[in-house]
């Protein structure tokens, strides 16, 4: 029943994945992640929410319509990712915690592809940065015709 299901979904343009059962629905838990960190950063006054939604939109928002959170981390090198993490996990607590995971992959030398293989295998990274690099040039110029957002501005929130 699940293949039919799934053949049904790919046949009229949709690309169905095949998870585990458990608590919420993957894309809510990430947007949900997401939104927490966010409302954090606006808690601790870093910025306001026009200025959080803007970064999320114009910087890493910019990557997810073609690769996910495993190929970016690939690419911007795990090894970067772990230092990241153990840095905001010293400044921010265990909500940063380096996942084991990682930890098995940059400790066995694969950090993405500057070795060739990290969350996924490469056997020619080169290509799949050129790929990148054209998808996101034809993004930001898509982008760029859009006329600029407008917002009005609401006082900031104290600490």
């Amino acid at each position: 029943m699940v293949e039919r299901v799934v053949e049904f979904l790919g046949a009229i343009g949709k690309r169905p994945a095949m998870v585990s059962p458990g608590v919420g629905l993957i894309a809510n838990r990430l947007q949900m992640a997401l939104f927490c960190e966010a409302a954090r950063c606006v808690e601790e006054g870093l910025a306001d929410p026009r200025e959080i939604d803007e970064v999320v939109r114009s910087c890493f928002g910019f990557r997810l319509p073609f690769f996910g959170p495993f190929q970016i981390a690939d690419m911007a090198g795990l090894d970067v990712y772990r230092a990241v993490l153990e840095q905001h996990r010293d400044g921010l607590g265990e909500r940063f915690y380096v996942p084991e995971q990682l930890e098995r992959l940059v400790d066995g030398g694969d950090t993405g592809t500057a070795s060739g293989n990290g969350y996924y295998a490469y056997s020619d990274p080169e290509s799949l940065q050129s790929e990148r690099d054209r998808r996101y040039a034809a993004l930001d110029e898509l982008l760029g015709g859009l006329p600029p957002r407008e917002f009005s501005r609401r006082p900031r929130p104290g600490p």
